[in-house]
């Protein structure tokens, strides 16, 4: 019978935690498992599908290299004797300097690298494709034909294409052979041809030593992105993947890491009759978008979505309703992330994430936002990760402290303070209540208000190591740094749904972190040395400590609280607001928060999105955090 009964029990509690699971596609429409954008490693002769987009000759010779092929009744020895070719258009070259030479000599050597099966073989096609590539655009530069400022708009797209395939065959000829980063090596090309390969150059926003691989982007294909961040130019964009595990103190990388870099292959003029060689690996996350190349300026080719792809398919999943219920479990992982290393003078935006969810769900708004030029320039972007099971006010206190660490690690300089206090904080949801949190008027009104006494008198009247744990979990002095909020979906007067069975059984499930299990013991010497008929704020008359759902509810002390305090002065916030019947219309609900309150009144600008709850993950919402962060930096300039 007992058997039955435990049995019984554990189906139960399945049950439920699965309503619970359907409960939270409500509230972040998300997955139970936190994955959701993913790679596939692609065949290498399907990395030409890469650049299809991009070229004119996805599959073969451009028009302009058949119609010269044809029209010269080469096509047996294009077959047979490719080198017979490339003489005779040298030939041409020579006699009449035209670059149309160049460039079918160049489309002549990619095709016969695609299609010859002999690595050794397809290096000296790569290399003499190079080889035709520059030297056309050389011939253009001195020519006049184009502004070679921004050459990859002037000159046939097959050309850079061209370029960039060859790179991409050096580069793999390179790895494959352990040869990436040698000091110096020696390549035959075709006809005795010899180049030599300088020293790389790596222009890198991390020290060299934490990248533990360089990967082709073109080697992946991305999932489940809604666009991808990316921009033809020239060079090869790259996956750069390395182990930044301490390298902050404040800053936390999650294993696997990836920098988005795009390597050029440098020609260096030497003495000794070889062509020299250089490759440069430039950290596009730096914006450095420009390349100087035998002095000129060309445009670089840009990858952004891959990298970040690549990092999200390497993480762990994670259960993200075992994250909201076991706190105590998730500690040490909590604290702010970065997805890129840190930059001097780009000014910090902060995402926190809502209940029963984790960085992950502002990725498809990470990738958005890295896709605008004026963006990547100016911000940099971290996440705060907590497990949302926490009392808010914990969770908040936990964000302050390590904010307030970020401040004291990285604004050494005019320039990095001048930044950092610009920064500017979105948070979805319940991110948005620990958000407003820290941005109160009087940063006495959560302490005075639950306790019912002035901070004189409590101070007055509590036990100085008892004062010290209240003040770190009631007080908030309103970030200094941060003048502008961006409000998505939050509840500011709570959500119903935290009434219901399902909240109510997940909140008495929640295990809070182990440093609760003494707090009750502060609490009631509290209510005896303040001489209050109820529980203090952190707990239920039952003497449950409240949990991140249990401050959902409308009626709670922390929402009613946290509805009537007024923001610090100076304060520019905006709210993006879901409702699923219709845009642009006030009222309804987004199917957990109802507009009333998500709604604020002096709002600087409101977004009315045809949505769920999950508004952030909208195009039109990204579209306006856009647009707030391009007015944030014209207004503070």
């Amino acid at each position: 019978m007992i058997r039955v009964n435990i049995l019984f029990i554990a189906t139960t509690k399945n049950l439920l935690l699965s309503i619970l699971f359907s409960a939270s596609l409500l509230f972040e429409g998300c997955m139970f498992n936190s994955r959701e954008i993913t790679v596939n490693r692609v065949l290498p002769h399907s990395r030409r599908d890469y650049f299809r987009n991009e070229i004119l000759n996805p599959d073969g010779l451009s028009f302009e290299s058949k119609n010269f092929i044809n029209g010269n009744l080469l096509q047996r020895q294009f077959k047979s004797d490719p080198d017979a070719v490339l003489r005779k258009l040298n030939d041409y070259y020579e006699m009449t300097r035209e670059v149309k030479y160049l460039r079918i000599a160049a489309d002549v050597c990619r095709a016969k690298a695609i299609e010859t099966g002999n690595e050794e073989k397809a290096i000296r096609y790569h290399l003499s494709c190079f080889h035709y590539c520059s030297k056309a655009v050389e011939m253009s530069r001195k020519e006049n034909r184009s502004d070679l400022g921004v050459w990859y708009d002037s000159i046939l797209p097959q050309l850079a294409q061209n370029y960039n395939e060859a790179c991409c065959g050096i580069f793999s000829y390179l790895k494959s052979h352990g040869l990436l980063h040698a000091d110096s090596v020696v390549l035959n090309a075709r006809e005795d041809k010899f180049y030599v390969l300088e020293k790389p150059v790596y222009r890198l926003s991390v020290p060299q030593d934490a990248i533990t691989d360089f990967s082709l982007c073109s080697d992946y294909s991305v999932n489940n992105l809604l666009q991808i961040s990316r921009r033809p130019g020239l060079g090869v964009p790259l996956v750069a993947k390395m182990n930044l595990k301490n390298l902050y103190k404040t800053l936390r990388a999650p294993f696997g890491l990836t920098i988005p870099v795009t390597l050029l292959f440098r020609p260096v003029k030497r003495t000794d009759g070889k062509i020299g060689l250089q490759l440069v690996f430039q950290d596009t996350g730096l914006s450095e978008e420009f390349m100087t190349v035998n002095s000129e300026r060309v445009r670089l080719a840009l990858d952004f979505s891959t990298p970040l792809a690549c990092l999200l398919d390497s993480l762990p999943d994670r259960n993200l309703i075992g994250v909201m219920l076991n706190p105590q479990d998730y500690g040490k992982s909590e604290g702010l992330y970065m997805l890129e290393p840190y930059q001097p003078g780009k000014i910090p935006v902060v995402f926190i994430h809502g209940l029963m969810s984790s960085p992950g769900t502002w990725m498809q708004m990470f990738n958005f936002l890295k896709s605008d030029p004026e963006i990547r320039k100016n911000y940099q972007f971290w996440f705060y990760f907590y497990s949302s099971g926490s009392p808010v006010l914990f969770s908040a206190a936990n964000l302050r402290d390590v904010l307030y660490a970020a401040e004291k690690e990285f604004t050494h300089t005019p320039q990095e303070k001048r930044a950092f206090n610009r920064m500017v904080l979105v948070g979805h949801s319940m991110g948005g209540m620990i958000t407003r949190t820290l941005l109160q008027k009087n940063q006495y009104y959560f302490l005075e208000k639950s306790l019912g006494h002035s901070r004189d008198e409590i101070r007055k009247r509590l036990q100085p190591e008892d004062l010290k744990i209240v003040e770190k979990y009631a007080v908030f002095p309103p970030l200094p740094f941060v003048h502008r909020a961006i409000f998505m979906a939050v509840p500011h007067r709570g959500a119903k749904m935290a009434h219901s069975f399902i909240a109510k059984f997940g909140a008495m499930i929640t295990k809070l972190p182990n440093m609760f299990s003494k707090g009750r013991e502060l609490t009631e010497r509290i209510r005896q040395d303040l001489n209050l008929n109820s529980t203090p704020l952190a707990m239920t008359p039952n003497r449950n400590f409240l949990t991140g759902i249990d401050n959902l509810e409308p009626d709670g002390m922390y929402v009613k609280n946290l509805s009537s305090s007024g923001m610090k002065d100076g304060l520019v916030y905006h709210c993006i607001i879901g409702n699923i019947s219709q845009a642009g219309v006030p009222g309804g609900s987004d199917g957990v928060v109802p507009y009333s309150s998500s709604h604020l009144n002096n709002a600087a600008s409101e977004l009315i999105v045809k949505s769920n709850h999950s508004v952030h993950r909208r195009p039109e919402a990204m579209h306006e955090v856009n647009r707030i962060l391009r007015l944030h930096l014209k207004e503070s300039r």
